[in-house]
């Protein structure tokens, strides 16, 4: 959290007392003796020195531009402004614009000197010149950027600045951070004589500052000091190396600072060898772009070692590159933002900026905007005309950002989370007569009744809407594709596996819509319907900048030998994204199905044993995350999930290598993927919706089976209607063990009904060999051996009883109720047809219970 100096107790500025801090005339540059305030101890100097380096100037006037491109505003902090309040906006505002000292500077130029020096010491200093006068009431009259590295604090020996009007800040020089140098060693030592000097011109005694005149920022406070320690600083020993890299590359490699290699000669005298030397030295050195050296040896007594590596070799490249990163990581900027854009896509570019947004300007703006409201503005008499209600604010509408939360919207309105108004109102936009009804009754209105949400929703004159088509839709179009019966069965075969194309699956002649068979399932295959079309779309329209980026821009001939299909089919990763939402989705239609089975079965048990709810209950409970079916709907999942992901690839893969064959260009194959992004969305959802629900539907009734004892086979119930597939209307009515599995048969190969010619098939769930669009039900079958009493019942797992009465009236309930009497009825029975003292006998009570039976249900002997 940024750190500010303290404000004054009063509204008035206060400066120092010392005679030689003039408001306004003091030079903002000097070189003085750090007399006052506490020492830095830091090599301050240096610091700008690496400023001026292209590995840290890059990075910092990346930040400063994004700061000062970002505009402001004084705005009023009250939702009904006066004209008052809007005034002295206007007046603060006009004063920051260009008017705050009398140099005329820019406020960018202000702020950017700011920003340097919270960067780069982490001192980013304001010098605050009150008006001039001798009275109370001394307001701001001008503001200027005093150097980061020339100020110093001044606190007591409890860390406690004074107050006003004694000196809490001081200027001084940096020089003195180098003790025992003299100014040649300085400038020696820095390498840089102009950055050495600008220090150098101006020298003069410390100059003091109340608390009042300095508005103090720092971003990194730290416990063992009194001041932060800013991102240059923390990034100083990556650049020095980088620094004495340069030099040290420029000696080794253009002042041959280390010999190229070594040549031996095995052979001659030492005479020989002395005069080879003296040949070198004289002749050869310096020339051998056009003397050859000539040796009174064999060639092969003669060799040459090099010694001197190539750039390559010794890796200063990669080395530097790696620096140069780390730099500007500690910025909080990426290779994108400098303009390294080598290795960075249009996806990951758009990413990374707004992650610097996020992570650096947007923090920055901050840290600048809390000592304006905290510290400045509050020291203006225009600020307490208006009670203070003002603030200085950066429009921090970023555009990236902005997309950002629009796709957030877009999501939390697919998943059912808000609705068109509530966005609207966070837009500041009209709201819709329509916009709070939910997002699933608004498409069901639509597709149902297209010309009617046109004409009342749309704004469309009843007599402009075309005439339906002949299918009866708007436009005359028809959601779906006709039936055939024209499958074949390895056609079929591949539909049901998920890995050729879905359009024949959803035309097969025999499936029915979903419907009473499955409550609640419809709604649920809307909504997965719409999720994993939402998914698919998004994934194939992030394919497209992978294509864009990827595909050849120079014409060819024979484009599809140079276009990477494979790799860029490699991209699309579906299995993830959809299995998410399909097993969520499988996972709440098994947990109803089980329900309403557990439901049923209760029932049953209940009307076996004659009870009546007054008297007694029988709950199943179960935990469908702990059966063999619920892990085998994950496992289809994931399974078929593959399946769709490979069947996706292989039809993107056919139309980028239909466009490449054409010798199509980037907008070619854009324009043929959006083309088909809706087809293939449309038919892999329907199918995997249509598929997944209803199996899973039947898998919970056979969790619910696997969960608890009473249950002891399954039956397959057919729909037994004309669209049912007669090989599963055969099954009708079969029971097995519920650990067992059924074989359906085969017999109908062929037309009319082309089953598939791997029949028969086992089937573990009903509709298991062949689920798209099964209408089959799956139903569990009881025990065959249940006890003949009721509460032995809870000796089977998952079983419970629950005694609505007594333990001795449920005995007495089961020995003399009649069918259908609950024991305030077989009470009120006896009690009508006996005495008091026959009663009691019948039921073999003691009178003292029976009457107190007869009180407890409101029966009055």
């Amino acid at each position: 959290m940024p750190v500010y100096s303290p404000t004054a107790s009063t509204h008035a500025l206060t400066p120092s007392t010392d005679t030689d801090a003039r408001a306004g005339q003091i030079p903002r540059q000097m070189t003085l003796e750090p007399s006052k305030g506490i020492p830095r101890y830091e090599d301050l100097i240096g610091l700008r020195v690496i400023e001026r380096s292209p590995t840290v100037s890059l990075p910092m006037n990346t930040v400063k531009d994004q700061v000062t491109t970002t505009d402001w505003h004084v705005q009023p902090t009250v939702d009904n402004p006066t004209s008052a309040h809007n005034e002295a906006a206007d007046e603060i505002t006009e004063f920051l614009d260009g008017n705050f000292n009398a140099n005329n500077e820019e406020f960018d130029h202000l702020i950017k000197k700011v920003v340097n020096d919270i960067l780069s010491p982490d001192t980013g200093v304001i010098e605050k010149v009150p008006t001039a006068g001798d009275g109370d009431e001394r307001w701001l009259a001008e503001l200027y950027h005093l150097d980061g590295i020339t100020m110093t604090k001044q606190l007591d020996k409890h860390g406690v600045m004074p107050e006003p009007p004694s000196p809490a800040y001081w200027q001084f020089s940096p020089r003195s951070a180098m003790k025992h140098h003299s100014w040649d060693d300085v400038i020696d030592k820095l390498g840089s004589p102009d950055v050495a000097m600008n220090y150098g011109r101006n020298q003069h005694d410390p100059i003091p500052f109340s608390r009042d005149q300095i508005t103090w920022i720092e971003t990194n406070p730290r416990p063992e000091t009194q001041y932060g320690y800013g991102i240059v600083q923390q990034a100083r020993r990556w650049a020095e190396i980088l620094l004495n890299v340069d030099v040290s590359n420029r000696t080794y490699f253009a002042d041959n600072e280390i010999p190229k290699g070594i040549l031996t000669i095995a052979a001659g005298s030492q005479q020989e060898l002395d005069r080879s030397r003296a040949y070198f030295q004289d002749t050869i050195k310096g020339e051998t772009d056009h003397i050859i050296p000539m040796f009174d040896a064999p060639p092969d007594a003669v060799d040459y070692k090099p010694i001197q590596g190539t750039p390559e070799e010794l890796q200063f490249l990669d080395s530097q590159q790696w620096y140069h990163k780390l730099v500007w990581f500690l910025f909080g900027l990426n290779q994108g933002e400098i303009g390294d854009s080598a290795e960075v896509n249009r996806s990951t570019a758009e990413e990374h900026s707004r992650q610097v947004f996020r992570q650096t300007t947007r923090p920055m703006l901050d840290v600048i905007e809390k000592p304006f409201n905290v510290q400045i503005l509050p020291a203006m008499e225009a600020y307490w005309r208006v009670d203070g209600e003002l603030e200085f604010v950066f429009e921090v509408e970023h555009e990236q950002m902005q997309e950002l939360e629009r796709r957030r919207q877009s999501e939390d309105l697919a998943n059912n989370v808000t609705t068109p108004n509530a966005i609207r109102r966070d837009r500041g936009e009209e709201e819709l007569p329509w916009g709070d009804v939910p997002k699933d009754v608004i498409t069901s209105m639509a597709r149902k009744h297209p010309e009617w949400a046109l004409e009342h929703w749309g704004g469309v004159d009843g007599e402009d809407l075309p005439d339906p088509g002949v299918g009866g839709d708007l436009f005359g179009s028809s959601s779906r594709s006709p039936r055939t019966s024209t499958s074949t069965d390895s056609e079929t075969e591949t539909q049901e596996r998920g890995t050729g194309n879905s359009t024949p699956a959803l035309e097969a002649h025999d499936e029915g819509e979903i419907g009473d068979e499955f409550p609640g399932v419809a709604d649920l295959i809307g909504n997965l319907e719409g999720e994993v079309a939402r998914q698919i779309e998004t994934e194939l329209e992030d394919l497209e900048d992978v294509v864009e980026e990827r595909w050849p821009e120079d014409p060819d001939d024979d484009r599809s030998v140079m276009v990477d299909v494979d790799g860029m089919v490699q991209d699309i990763q579906l299995q993830d994204v959809l299995l998410d939402p399909v097993v969520e989705a499988n996972s709440v239609a098994m947990q109803e199905s089980a329900d309403q089975e557990a439901d049923r079965l209760e029932e049953e048990l209940e009307d076996r044993f004659g009870l009546v709810p007054e008297v007694a209950e029988v709950s199943i409970d179960f935990d469908l995350s702990d059966t063999f079916a619920w892990e085998a709907m994950r496992r289809r999942a994931t399974t078929n999930m593959v399946s769709v992901e490979e069947t996706v690839r292989n039809q993107i893969r056919n139309v980028l290598l239909d466009v490449a064959t054409d010798g199509g260009g980037v907008g070619d194959v854009t324009a043929a993927l959006r083309e088909r992004v809706e087809e293939i969305s449309d038919n892999h959802s329907r199918l995997i919706a249509r598929t997944e629900l209803p199996q899973a539907s039947r898998e919970g009734t056979q969790a619910l089976g696997e969960a608890t004892d009473v249950v002891g086979g399954k039956r397959w119930n057919a729909t037994n209607d004309s669209q049912s597939r007669p090989w599963h209307a055969a099954m009708d009515d079969v029971v097995v063990g519920i650990d067992d599995s059924w074989t359906v048969p085969a017999g109908w190969e062929g037309a009319p009904d082309y089953q598939p010619s791997d029949y028969p098939r086992v089937a573990h769930v009903v509709g298991e060999d062949h689920p798209f669009n099964c209408r089959c039900v799956q139903q569990n079958v009881l025990e065959e051996d249940l006890p003949d009493d009721v509460q032995s019942l809870t000796d089977f797992r998952g079983v419970s009883v629950d005694l609505q009465v007594t333990s001795r009236q449920f005995e007495v309930w089961q020995e003399h109720a009649r069918d259908g009497e609950d024991m305030a009825t077989l009470l009120h029975r006896i009690a009508n047809e006996n005495s008091a003292r026959q009663g009691h006998k019948l039921l073999s009570v003691s009178s003292a219970t029976y009457y107190d039976w007869l009180g407890s249900f409101g029966i009055r002997s």
